[in-house]
């Protein structure tokens, strides 16, 4: 397996109810150039080696029983584009698993959207105090996804294959200043649900709370979802 087929992952939560229809495997991919403000997961922004894995490591050693499907987000998961398609390939096809993927990009820039050279990127936009470790992969001048929804026209980009693997796209970069006010799963208001297979429609994406705290055998506490509380104040 080449590297280019390793994720570098942020966390993986087995087991949650609010990223997505039913009980979802939620994967969190390091590194997002974006930085948005209020951006709800800060510590996925660094572009440094946190945890390596393949999807298939990601699917046998953290799938539960009952499990609806899988749900990824960040970081940004289009940077990652070959470990991306391995995963949701993966999940679909191997394991029946329905697929939601979050992106800061646009479904219009993914339809024709070439990233432009990391060294041409204005601060902030992209530019990072180090280099981009080798196993990332920069979409390498890809043209993205040229596909209208549901399925139709397939065959377009190079990264066809990555939407073909999609069951609902969410896209568009958080906006502090539009916050989602409802238990619809999404960030803010600006991000649009786009149903590229016929598996889910809107109304499976009301939540039934907009945050989920985790608390593990080792007392660990995670918390995920669309909004933040003050754990240790609210207790």
């Amino acid at each position: 397996m080449g590297r280019h087929n390793i994720i570098n992952v942020h966390s993986i939560i087995p087991c949650s109810r609010v990223n997505g229809p039913g009980k979802r495997l939620v994967v969190f991919f390091q590194g997002c150039s974006r930085k948005c403000l209020g951006c709800f997961n800060p510590a996925t922004h660094s572009f440094e080696e946190n945890q390596l894995y393949s999807a298939e490591d990601i699917l046998k050693n953290f799938l539960l029983p009952d499990t609806e499907g899988i749900t990824v987000s960040g970081g940004e998961p289009f940077l990652q584009a070959k470990g991306l398609l391995q995963l949701l390939k993966a999940a679909k096809e191997e394991y029946g698993l329905s697929t939601v993927v979050y992106t800061g990009f646009n479904y219009e820039e993914l339809k024709g959207y070439t990233p432009p050279p990391l060294n041409s990127l204005p601060q902030g936009e992209g530019k990072t105090e180090k280099p981009l470790p080798n196993f990332i992969d920069w979409v390498e001048g890809a043209k993205f996804i040229s596909s209208p929804l549901r399925g139709e026209g397939k065959g377009g980009g190079e990264h066809q294959p990555v939407l073909n693997h999609i069951d609902v796209l969410i896209d568009g970069a958080y906006k502090d200043e539009q916050k989602e006010p409802t238990l619809l799963a999404r960030g803010s208001t600006n991000q649009r649900l786009l149903f590229l297979s016929n598996r889910y429609q809107e109304k499976d994406f009301y939540m039934p709370a907009k945050v989920e705290i985790i608390i593990s055998r080792d007392g660990t506490i995670k918390e995920t979802g669309f909004s933040r509380v003050d754990i240790y104040k609210a207790a």
